[in-house]
């Protein structure tokens, strides 16, 4: 596991692919748990080679979130999903002007036509199986109901997946460690805001959905968990 901290956006990676993503973040402005994803999301995909034409990716309650944008400069398909103008985020995060007007989102240029986006509930993916050779959703599954709402997005996110591909999930969790109680406390005059409702850890509802951890980083002690999953293809 690798415990992410401040020291993550001092380094000179994570800040080239942070300011690729969005632009303009400056110390200590840029530091939020939002960028933090961001870079995060951007560095593994390019460790592991996913950032190519040939790849489709599908974002799961994904909003309006800039990496969709940063996105379609690197691979060849992006498809949003997010019930867009329902549900508590419709007017901050997930707008219903996005289903018609994506462009007014966008923070720089990006290629249009590899940009699609859906209306679609997370537990009902209208894709075909193994349609995605990146499916990733950043705080968002917790937001989707209960236990059992999370096990079917998760069982689905495993279902659209092609068998060699990624499944990225970053996941809110209450401050279970001193350690985490600590950080919170230290870093509160830095961090404007996160998520305002912690759940239990994704990872607990995942086993039965198709998906196995393959990677595990955290941000904040252990109140931010970004989870790598590929398809348990023993299951």
């Amino acid at each position: 596991m690798k415990l992410c901290s401040r020291e993550d956006f001092e380094d000179p990676e994570f800040l080239r692919t942070l300011h690729e993503i969005e632009p303009g973040r400056e110390d200590p402005g840029h530091l939020h748990r939002k960028y933090w994803e961001y870079a995060m999301l951007g560095l593994y995909l390019e460790e592991v080679g996913a950032l190519r034409e040939d790849a489709q990716a599908l974002a799961v309650g994904a909003g309006h979130e800039t990496p969709l944008f940063w996105l379609t400069n690197r691979i060849g398909r992006v498809v949003a999903t997010d019930i867009y103008g329902a549900g508590d985020f419709a007017d901050r995060e997930a707008s219903a002007t996005m289903l018609t007007d994506p462009a007014a989102f966008a923070p720089y240029p990006y290629r249009a036509d590899r940009l699609e986006v859906a209306d679609m509930d997370a537990r009902r993916l209208e894709f075909p199986d193994e349609s995605f050779d990146i499916v990733f959703s950043l705080s968002s599954i917790e937001h989707f109901g209960g236990p059992a709402d999370i096990r079917k997005a998760a069982s689905e996110m495993a279902r659209v997946v092609r068998p060699d591909g990624r499944v990225l999930i970053l996941d809110y969790h209450g401050p279970s460690t001193r350690r985490a109680q600590l950080w919170v406390k230290a870093m509160s005059g830095f961090l404007r805001t996160w998520a305002g409702r912690f759940d239990p850890p994704t990872e607990r509802y995942i086993e039965v959905a198709g998906l196995k951890v393959v990677a595990r980083r955290s941000f904040m002690g252990d109140l931010v968990t970004m989870l790598t999953l590929q398809r348990d293809t023993a299951s």
